[in-house]
């Protein structure tokens, strides 16, 4: 059951309110390594990657400015430490691709951080919409601790590989998937269901995050094009699949592991 019907009276499109996330998720992904991809020329390669940190510069504008349109209702530190990564790395990825001396114009390390760095900016989003839900149902309890129980167990599967890649960037994106997983659990105790939905999709934003710059998974560029409109379509199946049983989630209720990573 996707994430999105563990509050079925809330879309997805009305909480988030942009298409800036849904663009930059058509943008900036990551698969699992091996996948088989063609070896774009050194012109398009260039070309797309500029675009992409062009539109990840419009889209971290928009997170701000939605950040500053409720600074009075929020607290924004977790939200600016996920943008601060989120601009960091996007620069680390020009100087990355300025200096791979790559064949096809395409660095791995640039494709790498450019992944973060969007699902940083996403995961921003999430937590300004989490510090917007403090609310929760009791129908929507167990759905909400089987997501979160699946989570922590990524996160601890994960966190071998992850640190065992050596690199600051990976280490710092494991951390804060943590933190969020941290804050997920706290909203779950306190019965803050839709809140703790939100950040754990944070958390899991930044562990696939972590995964791509440790090279766990496979960074890949979309074009924006056919990508954007299967999102909009799944995004369209989700809302009326969220309408069917209004305000009933099913699932059998499992512990929340404690945040000790």
């Amino acid at each position: 059951m996707d994430q999105e019907r563990a509050f079925p009276n809330i879309s997805r499109r009305a909480l988030l309110g942009s298409v800036a996330g849904t663009t930059a998720m058509a943008l900036v992904g990551v698969g699992v390594v091996g996948a088989q991809s063609a070896t774009p020329s050194a012109t398009a390669s260039t070309t797309r990657q500029t675009k992409v940190s062009q539109r990840l510069t419009e889209l971290i504008a928009s997170v701000k400015t939605d950040r500053d349109a409720v600074a009075g209702g929020i607290d924004p530190t977790m939200v600016d430490r996920l943008l601060g990564l989120a601009s960091d790395w996007q620069g680390l990825a020009t100087s990355a691709n300025a200096g791979s001396g790559s064949s096809n114009g395409e660095s791995t390390g640039a494709l790498r951080l450019l992944a973060a760095s969007g699902l940083a900016v996403l995961a921003a989003r999430e937590e300004i919409v989490a510090q917007l839900s403090v609310f929760g149902l009791p129908s929507q309890e167990a759905h909400v601790s089987t997501m979160l129980a699946a989570t922590y167990d990524e996160i601890t599967a994960a966190r071998a590989g992850i640190t065992g890649a050596n690199d600051a960037n990976a280490s710092e994106a494991l951390t804060s998937a943590q933190d969020l997983y941290t804050a997920a659990h706290d909203a779950y105790t306190a019965k803050r269901y839709a809140q703790a939905t939100r950040h754990d999709q944070a958390a899991r934003r930044m562990l696939r995050g972590a995964e791509a710059l440790a090279g766990k998974r496979e960074p890949a560029l979309g074009d924006g094009g056919r990508d954007r409109s299967k999102l909009r379509r799944r995004e369209r199946r989700r809302d009326r699949n969220s309408d069917t049983v209004p305000g009933v989630e099913q699932g059998t209720l499992v512990a929340v592991p404690s945040p000790e990573f």
